[in-house]
């Protein structure tokens, strides 16, 4: 997809003359093999909606061999070219989408499980059986809100949609404001591993937008945005107006909202003294200079 989208290569033979000189081609040592797998993955690509082909198709055959394609042009579409543009996963970007499509209503958890049963997500975090009961509950309470179809017990993708419930779970502990110290307690989530998980998020948070944006699912988007500054910053919804403000982190804004200092506006009526109570001298005088503020 990537060499398609970049225009390295626009037709079929010209992803053939790049495979051909790569050292995987070199050590593979079967051509035809190779033309196998690129064939498999166009197929998938094209059905994907990911690349169209140029030229004339028959009728009532819109998806035949790529191998008859050789005469043919490639390109992608823009959804295509976004996604190898977001160095995603096409499974990923294809699984999100049928995702989205499902996404009447988007809710905290569904968005957070469908982004963390993801292959950049892997390895997700190993269910324990001290996490049995706390994942049934889920299972019960939002199963059915779900975007994507729950795996019967018996299948093989039963085990990794129990870890990305889990992972799930953890992202939406940390933007509920629970403490790195209580995260550890409860899922077993060291402070390291719990910070690269929610990079990865930042990251899939992020291109769930454009995606949304393509799919022209602009309520999706919007929530999609909000759910990327949580896990941000770690904060409930009601602190975003406040985690605007630069140096102020979830710490602060959670004293401010506390001292009844929830909105931009009180922010600025607030008197100078008291806001230096609450965040530190420094801070709450570049708040206020961020506001419009002099200060003398």
């Amino acid at each position: 997809l990537g060499l398609v989208a970049s225009g390295l290569a626009s037709t079929r033979e010209e992803l053939m003359g790049f495979f051909a000189k790569t050292f995987y081609a070199h050590k593979y040592g079967n051509l035809a093999g190779i033309e196998m797998i690129i064939d498999k993955i166009l197929q998938q690509l094209r059905a994907f909606g990911f690349v169209e082909v140029i030229g004339d198709v028959p009728e009532g055959n819109p998806f035949r061999k790529a191998s008859s394609l050789r005469a043919l042009g490639l390109q992608p579409t823009p959804i295509g070219k976004r996604v190898a543009e977001l160095y995603v996963d096409p499974l990923t970007a294809h699984k999100l989408i049928q995702c989205f499509t499902r996404a009447s209503k988007p809710a905290e958890l569904p968005l957070l499980q469908a982004v963390a049963d993801t292959i950049e997500m892997r390895p997700l975090m190993s269910v324990k059986k001290a996490d049995t009961e706390d994942i049934n509950q889920l299972l019960a309470e939002e199963g059915k809100n779900l975007l994507s179809d729950t795996p019967n017990e018996w299948d093989s993708e039963y085990e990794d949609f129990l870890r990305s419930l889990k992972t799930a779970r953890v992202i939406q502990g940390w933007i509920a404001e629970v403490g790195e110290d209580k995260l550890l307690e409860k899922y077993g989530v060291t402070p390291g591993e719990l910070r690269m998980r929610l990079d990865v998020t930042d990251w899939l948070l992020y291109s769930s937008q454009e995606l949304a944006f393509l799919l022209k699912k602009m309520e999706l988007q919007k929530e999609l945005r909000k759910l990327r500054l949580r896990v941000r910053y770690g904060i409930k919804e009601e602190l975003l107006p406040l985690i605007r403000l630069k140096g102020v982190g979830r710490v602060r804004a959670r004293k401010m909202w506390s001292a009844n200092i929830r909105s931009l506006a009180d922010v600025k009526k607030a008197p100078l003294p008291a806001l230096a109570r609450l965040i530190g001298d420094k801070v709450a005088e570049d708040v206020k200079r961020q506001l419009g503020e002099e200060i003398i």
